[in-house]
């Protein structure tokens, strides 16, 4: 014999469990939406060429006939993932020789974001094309000089080029592990209602800060300009109080 009146309400419950479940997706959908509002493209496997500089860190300075409208042609270098591009360039000057300010070719995606270029180096050391070995460019630096920051510690790839949302427990966990695998860190300062982003110093620098992803932090030191980037070069007193 069945129960009709538990029948019923066992219904009732799963057409109550169905529409929370579709309540939940559309609130997550609508939250990512808003979160992730910044410009953001990926271009497929492509081809750029420009000068090349490690400091302050992996990055070319494009071509002319490779800059894209709208766009810096200052191109921070990655790797494939949520890593970073040390790793690859010192392999490559390994069996090469030094790449700094040379003009070299490379492949790989393109991800543009807020008028950046972020060169994701999807192959790895199979990314070099060609190398220009006949000329050397200088490096382009201003003189340090002293600064206090207030600001938060994102990442160049999650921050700058990838559709993850801009606040939340998602950004959060892509900025720790892109700075534990190499993606260097960038201190985000809201100034006049803009955000101004300033690269760390230094080659460990995402060691130092993969612990405190996503927090804001009260910085002192020196800033310069350093290849189309604002460059932060912590004090002492601040390195310390990071470890």
């Amino acid at each position: 014999m069945y129960d009709l009146n538990n029948m019923h309400k066992n219904k009732q419950r799963s057409l109550l469990l169905l529409l929370l479940l579709i309540t939940l997706s559309v609130g997550t959908y609508n939250l990512i939406q808003y979160t992730n509002s910044h410009k953001y493209e990926a271009v497929e496997i492509t081809q750029f060429q420009g000068i090349y500089f490690n400091s302050p860190h992996p990055m070319l300075l494009l071509d002319e006939a490779f800059v894209l409208q709208d766009f810096s042609p200052y191109v921070l270098l990655a790797g494939p993932g949520q890593t970073g591009a040390h790793l690859i360039m010192e392999k490559l000057e390994e069996q090469f020789g030094t790449f700094n300010g040379k003009r070299i070719r490379l492949q790989g995606t393109l991800r543009k974001g807020d008028g950046t270029l972020v060169g994701e180096l999807s192959q790895g050391v199979d990314a070099l094309i060609a190398i220009e070995g006949s000329l050397t460019y200088p490096i382009q630096q201003t003189a340090p000089k002293p600064i206090e920051l207030v600001g938060e510690v994102v990442n160049a790839k999650c921050w700058l080029s990838w559709a993850t949302p801009r606040m939340g427990w998602m950004h959060r966990y892509c900025t720790k592990k892109s700075l534990t695998q190499g993606v260097p860190p960038i201190l985000r300062v809201v100034q006049d209602e803009r955000n101004v982003i300033y690269l760390v110093e230094g080659k460990n620098s995402h060691e130092l800060f993969a612990k405190h992803a996503g927090n804001e932090l009260e910085l002192k030191g020196e800033v310069y300009y350093q290849n189309g980037w604002n460059v932060l070069r912590l004090s002492d007193e601040s390195q310390a109080a990071l470890n």
